[in-house]
């Protein structure tokens, strides 16, 4: 990186050399140095990064002890078969074999979602109750932190709209928020009335946008408005944490049913052939 940019190379053309860091932030460091304001917009970043980080120690948190449960009756479960005289292979093979099952399925379930079409993933996650609730403001979150820091920018509202469209994962944020743009650029009208008409944001959202353009000062809103969806975004996630273990503990539920079965089943078996 030191070696690129000592060649006369932006900050960001070697960042993106690295293939480290996320597109979006790339573009903003790219607008920030054309418009001057490099040092700001990374320090912005830097706590956007951090934010991030919290959310995600947040839902892990939520996940630890379900995970070492899991371990637990993986190796717990199968146990009565082997001193039922039961072979150590077939041990092994059912108490690692549940494990290998759930990591590839947690693990296929993940690489699923990093690669699934935002489409297919704002059709498939919004009408789930809690998940899909997280799904939206996580774009309102990201959304309005964006703003926020194109705001110390000299981009325009309207095209800071534009470029934070191309952030969202719901297609359908994404199209109100491009079409408000457009509209509001050929009209000369306000956003928040815009955006009100696309049904696509809370209406707290819309009447502090609306409070900024008429008081002139949205930065702040927008500065605001990102304090307020980091924090909403933050209660989603630990109600999500809440609920998580319970389905990590309904499969454990699950799986030590379906050994209790399958030992009363051998053992009626030998019954039968007595």
């Amino acid at each position: 990186l030191r070696e690129t940019v000592a060649r006369g190379e932006p900050v960001s053309t070697a960042l993106a050399a690295t293939e480290l860091f996320p597109s979006e932030h790339l573009q903003l460091l790219a607008i920030a140095e054309r418009s001057g304001h490099l040092d700001t917009m990374l320090l912005d970043l830097a706590d956007f990064t951090e934010e991030l980080i919290g959310l995600r120690r947040t839902l892990l948190s939520g996940l630890a002890l379900p995970a070492v449960y899991l371990v637990i009756t993986a190796f717990v479960a199968p146990l009565p078969s082997l001193l039922a005289g039961g072979s150590t292979a077939a041990y092994a093979k059912a108490s690692v074999g549940f494990l290998v099952v759930v990591g590839l399925v947690v693990g296929g379930g993940i690489a699923a979602f990093r690669r699934a079409p935002g489409a297919w993933l704002d059709r498939l996650l919004r009408p789930l109750p809690l998940l899909g609730a997280t799904w939206v403001e996580l774009d309102y979150w990201r959304l309005t932190r964006n703003l926020a820091m194109l705001s110390r920018t000299s981009v325009g509202v309207i095209e800071s709209v534009r470029l934070c469209a191309e952030t969202c994962g719901s297609p359908r944020v994404a199209t109100a928020l491009r079409q408000a743009a457009d509209r509001a650029e050929a009209d000369g009208v306000p956003l928040s009335p815009l955006l009100r008409g696309s049904g696509e944001f809370p209406l707290e959202m819309i009447a502090l946008w609306q409070t900024g353009e008429y008081s002139g000062n949205l930065d702040d809103t927008f500065r605001r408005l990102a304090k307020l969806f980091g924090e909403r975004c933050q209660n989603r996630l630990r109600e999500l944490a809440r609920w998580t273990p319970r389905i990590a503990y309904l499969i454990v539920v699950l799986y030590m049913a379906f050994q209790i079965l399958r030992l009363a089943g051998s053992y009626l078996h030998s019954f039968d052939g007595l």
